[in-house]
């Protein structure tokens, strides 16, 4: 046999054996996954909302946050003259809210947020008008079918957490900047309450550590600080 005979089969057994190798991988691949979902079909993921956010007549409040927070609900901008179903909102100039409010509105009023929230447990889904003045203030408050004056209003509750199990679903990840400071500091005060004192290792949080496994005869405590889990 010719040595470029010997070649093309050994390039052929090469080639069929990675085809044979990647049908295994593949089979495999399907497998795991089909078990994967077929356990977790009938598993209802266990979800955490907050407090719904509310709005008081008088607040401080630029009109921009309340429409960054309806976008964050995943609500609907709709044009003017559009119909409002629940999950939606829009933006109304001062002519239009007079309109809209058949001159229920009172002077001062330079745009309107109108929007319905979808109907769950704690919240109804019935109009919602925040009107704000000049100086970036809710001027008026109304809620209702047909709207009347009140003091507050809310949005839905949010989500913000969602685990099948003991698996979170949900994640989100956002800058440092955008992290609530409420958050950060739980963050802290939880993983490493001495953060801002270290210079990345805490020699008290290991020997607290290593005194309370030895007392215990077993792991209670870790000592690592968050310096040490993000080189983890």
């Amino acid at each position: 046999m010719s040595r470029r005979k010997r070649i093309i089969l050994a390039s052929a057994g090469l080639l069929a054996l990675a085809f044979i190798a990647l049908g295994v991988w593949v089979y495999r691949l399907n497998k795991t996954i089909a078990e994967s979902l077929s356990n977790r079909r009938f598993i209802p993921p266990v979800e955490f909302y907050s407090a719904p956010q509310r709005y008081f007549r008088g607040q401080k409040l630029k009109r921009a946050a309340l429409e960054k927070s309806l976008q964050r609900l995943r609500f609907r901008e709709r044009q003017s003259g559009q119909v409002l179903n629940p999950g939606d909102y829009t933006v109304w100039h001062q002519e239009e809210c007079a309109n809209m409010l058949a001159g229920a509105l009172p002077d001062g009023v330079e745009r309107c947020v109108a929007f319905r929230n979808r109907e769950r447990e704690s919240v109804r889904s019935d109009l919602q008008i925040v009107a704000f003045g000049t100086e970036e203030t809710i001027f008026e408050i109304l809620s209702g079918n047909p709207p009347a004056p009140a003091l507050s209003t809310q949005l839905e509750p949010e989500l913000f957490a969602q685990f099948v199990g003991i698996e979170p679903m949900l994640k989100l990840a956002v800058d440092l900047g955008d992290a609530p400071p409420l958050c950060l500091n739980a963050i802290l005060a939880i993983e490493d309450s001495t953060f801002l004192e270290h210079q990345g290792i805490s020699l008290r949080a290991i020997g607290r550590a290593v005194l309370s496994n030895l007392t215990s005869f077993r792991v209670r405590q870790g000592g690592s600080t968050i310096t040490q889990q993000l080189v983890k």
